[in-house]
């Protein structure tokens, strides 16, 4: 058995315990309750690449444990949804849209921050053996106040990274170098799409060991009335000894599987193919961007092969988004209906990404976090959507239930990074993220694709989901220590 699969088959038990202390009367308030271990270990631990050259190589050689269960989140309400957004798992792997974080903490942290939802470790109470694992963190007094429903583990980067500062509305300035993506394991060299099939590349399956082509072009398919997907045998997890690890070309292949899916006709001035978690989206307009006076089509195709069909009729917008070139973009159709889409012009890797939240009035929204690149926070051109919330980039989050961007302690990729990975999707059907575009070759020229780059997962994950049978509140005159304990089970 591997290591990964050892891991994956590992029996937790996990207990947390609150306790609130008030400061003026010492009174003491303790809350315990039992949680369960998400399924976040086997899509972490799922086949990323047989020519990733060290699966497990971001784990910490002396607690493994601490690198997948080593930070906390607390939530103000319960995570009680029944699925993730893939559709393989009984939980959410992210934080759902709508839910705040009041606190989070890491087992690597002890320090003081201006983001007050981030408390502190306490190393001399937690302790370790070899079947069980107890974190204890503190916040004082201004610290982590709020609405306490749900506790979760997450990774050691991820406790410190967050999901979202919505009290503090700000990010720690202690100068904690981490991202996003510090779990992305090590990528393989770079590997070439074809330039012919770059505009028709849909997305890319971790379990089929697959990359999905459109047959025509996204405008083609949206004229004629359909869409023709095919997937193609890729090095992903598995290797074809027959095909070239290093140039991905489609016409020297057969693909594995055709799907024919009617959609509604339009005629498009231009159009793009887009893809995340579960779906594949295309999205044209009439005047191929997304101007005022413009009408939209998007049209998105599930796992399932199910189709919806949205029209948008542009009645204002601040940043119009073009739908033509090569240039990242993401999007997806969201629950209320609102259309997502966001767009980075690789051109100038110093210019912001373009966010737009496109309702059903035609009212777009700029949902860029436009205040980072003063910050030093620049954006780049991480995209996704994780639980319903959108990803603006490796440091913010926008929640539309909220109607808030909510800033993470992640640190912005450096711009090297940012040219060797800064379009990053997730996968058809996994949270592991593929690089469809590299880096340009000069400020003239669209950027290098290579559809096979994989990173991991985004590393704030929940590990763990601890619905209380109560909400907690923690207030200005307490302070807190939750005591959260593993236990192997037999």
């Amino acid at each position: 058995m591997s290591d990964s699969e050892e891991v994956k088959d590992m029996r937790l038990k996990g207990t947390t315990k609150i306790e609130l202390t008030n400061v003026r009367t010492g009174k003491k308030e303790t809350y315990k309750h039992e949680n369960f271990v998400t399924e976040f270990a086997a899509e972490y631990f799922r086949e990323c690449g047989a020519l990733n050259t060290n699966p497990v190589g971001n784990l910490n050689d002396t607690y493994p444990l601490d690198t997948l269960f080593g930070g906390i989140m607390l939530f103000d309400t319960p995570i009680d949804a029944e699925s993730d957004d893939t559709g393989r798992y009984t939980s959410p792997i992210y934080c759902p849209a709508g839910v705040k974080m009041t606190a989070n903490a890491s087992s690597d942290f002890a320090g003081n921050s201006s983001a007050t939802e981030l408390g502190q470790y306490n190393a001399s109470e937690s302790y370790a053996n070899d079947h069980e694992r107890s974190y204890v963190y503190d916040w004082d007094t201004n610290e982590g106040n709020g609405e306490i429903g749900c506790v979760c583990l997450t990774s050691q980067i991820g406790g410190y990274i967050g999901a979202g500062n919505a009290t503090s509305e700000t990010f720690d300035n202690t100068s904690k170098n981490v991202n996003l993506f510090d779990l992305r394991g090590t990528n393989p060299t770079n590997r070439t799409l074809t330039t012919t099939a770059r505009d028709r590349l849909a997305t890319m399956s971790v379990s089929r060991g697959q990359v999905a082509l459109l047959e025509d072009s996204p405008a083609t398919s949206f004229t004629n009335g359909r869409v023709v997907i095919k997937w193609y045998d890729a090095p992903i997890s598995k290797l074809n000894p027959f095909i070239s690890k290093l140039a991905f070309n489609d016409a020297a292949m057969t693909p594995r599987a055709t799907q024919t899916i009617n959609i509604t006709p339009h005629v498009v001035s231009a159009a793009r193919v887009l893809g995340g978690p579960g779906y594949i989206l295309l999205v044209g307009s009439n005047t191929g961007n997304t101007s005022t006076g413009s009408v939209v089509y998007a049209t998105q195709i599930d796992a399932q092969g199910n189709v919806t069909e949205k029209v948008y009729n542009i009645a204002s917008t601040t940043n119009s988004i073009p739908l033509s070139g090569y240039y990242p973009m993401c999007g997806k159709i969201m629950l209320d209906n609102a259309l997502y889409l966001g767009y980075k012009n690789t051109v100038s890797w110093t210019s912001y990404c373009v966010h737009s939240y496109i309702p059903t009035n035609g009212v777009t929204k700029d949902i860029s976090y436009a205040s980072g690149m003063a910050q030093g926070r620049a954006l780049n051109a991480l995209f996704g959507v994780y639980g319903g919330r959108i990803q603006l980039s490796d440091t913010a989050y926008y929640d539309p239930v909220l109607d808030k961007v909510l800033l993470t302690n992640s640190k912005q990729l450096t711009i090297s990074q940012a040219n060797s990975g800064a379009y990053t999707v997730p996968c058809f059907d996994s949270y592991h993220i593929y690089n469809p575009s590299s880096d340009r070759v000069t400020a003239s020229q669209y950027p290098t694709i290579s559809s096979l780059g994989m990173w991991r997962m985004p590393c704030n994950w929940l590990s763990t989901i601890n619905n209380l049978d109560a909400t907690v509140e923690k207030t200005a005159d307490k302070t807190m220590k939750v005591t959260y304990t593993l236990t192997l089970q037999d």
